[in-house]
């Protein structure tokens, strides 16, 4: 999950290291989803519980009282969708998995890599794109080199972009099927986007004073967190990929000693989900804010999870 008290982790110089870090700091624990609204947050998907023992917990047209679904193995550790009920989940030990919520028993199948496939290292926050063709996830080579590798779900075929600094360990967000955005160091704004572009190859920058970031399926709405003053923010993709943060609409949190964890648009941009959590990592809530004229209107709520609680989310599509 995006996890502020994390993000300012530079590169060790020993890859393990990082893939070791990384793991410990998507450690998850059980979530409690009792008493939510289900018609406002029909489409929420939540992975929750220590890696080693997850379950994922979906509320859709099957059972919008939240039903749970079988995941691809117990050290699963992050989850995204692409369309069609379909699921691309990352295990801790760097490997993809795509599945199904057609079903409780998921319908998984592991990612094999094709023999033309690039060798892309261990993989992390594998994240689908817009169209489900192609999953983009944040890679740790043999040589401790950060990039984003970009994996065919069909085929398993593989490249990696290398990128410049040092990675903040969070989530790539498809800006559209052909532009992906990944959040890096940067000494004077504390974060930047950094994005790949697929059909040239090219790495260009993008807006600084980020630590995370979201964009909808659709591509017309992005939510980031700001390296600033840790809030979260909300504009049109467009405006925020052009620096003009003047248009941006905060997202309030519940309350003034709670910051945002994971968050995921929903994919016309209109919801957005955020796992509000306290500075020791424990979860307070899982709100449902909708987007309106005037900002992000809270919608839903779903109970704080049980003791040492991690979550992540994202919506069904």
């Amino acid at each position: 999950m995006w996890l502020p008290r994390v993000q300012r982790n530079r590169l060790p110089a020993r890859r393990a290291a990082l893939v070791a870090a990384a793991i410990a700091a998507l450690a998850l624990a059980g979530c409690d989803e009792s008493g939510p609204d289900g018609a406002r947050v029909d489409g929420l998907a939540i992975l929750s519980g220590d890696v080693g023992r997850t379950r994922l917990t979906v509320y859709d047209a099957t059972d919008a009282a939240g039903r749970e679904v079988d995941v691809p193995d117990p050290a699963t550790a992050w989850i995204s969708a692409a369309p069609g009920g379909v699921l691309v989940a990352t295990l801790a030990d760097g490997r993809l998995a795509v599945g199904t919520v057609a079903d409780d028993e998921g319908g998984w199948r592991f990612i094999e890599p094709s023999e033309e496939t690039q060798p892309a290292g261990s993989l992390l926050f594998g994240a689908a794109s817009p169209s489900g063709e192609r999953v983009a996830a944040l890679t740790l080579g043999a040589a401790g080199q950060f990039g984003v590798a970009v994996t065919e779900l069909s085929s398993g075929a593989s490249i990696v972009f290398p990128v410049a600094g040092d990675p903040v360990l969070t989530g790539p967000a498809w800006i559209d099927e052909e532009r992906i955005a990944v959040v890096v160091e940067d000494a004077e704004v504390g974060g930047a986007i950094s994005i790949a572009v697929i059909a040239s190859g090219d790495v260009t920058g993008g807006p600084g004073n980020v630590r995370a970031a979201a964009v909808s399926a659709d591509g017309a709405a992005a939510v980031w967190l700001s390296s600033v003053d840790g809030r979260l923010y909300g504009s049109n993709t467009s405006t925020w990929l052009a620096g003009q943060e003047i248009a941006a609409l905060p997202v309030e949190a519940p309350t003034t000693d709670v910051r945002p964890g994971s968050f995921a648009l929903d994919a016309g941009g209109t919801r957005l989900a955020v796992v509000w959590e306290r500075d020791d990592g424990r979860v307070v809530e899982i709100a449902v804010h909708r987007r309106t004229a005037d900002g992000w209107a809270v919608e839903a709520r779903l109970g704080p999870p049980a003791d040492d609680p991690r979550a992540v989310v994202t919506w069904l599509r």
